[in-house]
């Protein structure tokens, strides 16, 4: 997440997200964050890359896939992290961030090369 905000916010700093699992229920145990956007996501992957991506485009001008895209790119992902991670040397069960995100990043690359072959 804070990578994406990079991506598409020059300020960082101005607003963040906070996804919980149900709605309002926050409100029993957290007072001070008021003025931040608050969003469900029903516990469900689906849900966190919609409310994400919703959020990203209320707040940026830069155009961003629809959230189905996106759902699809990430099964592909995971579909494909073991194989990824066999590739690079790296544990499945024991990934780090910068691990991850290098698979991610990766995975995007090979995702984009096979789009340019299918057009060739």
């Amino acid at each position: 997440m804070t990578l994406g905000k990079k991506y598409f916010l020059a300020n960082s700093r101005d607003k963040i997200l906070i996804l919980d699992k149900e709605e309002y229920r926050f409100q029993k145990f957290i007072s001070d964050i008021a003025g931040q956007d608050i969003l469900s996501h029903n516990n469900s992957v689906s849900g966190i890359i919609k409310a994400i991506r919703e959020w990203l485009t209320k707040i940026t001008s830069k155009q961003i896939q629809s959230a189905s895209f996106i759902i699809l790119q990430h099964e592909l992902f995971m579909k494909q992290k073991a194989e990824l991670c066999e590739k690079n040397n790296f544990d499945v069960n024991d990934l780090s961030y910068k691990d991850y995100n290098d698979l991610v990043k990766d995975f995007h690359v090979e995702y984009q090369k096979s789009l340019l072959n299918k057009i060739s």
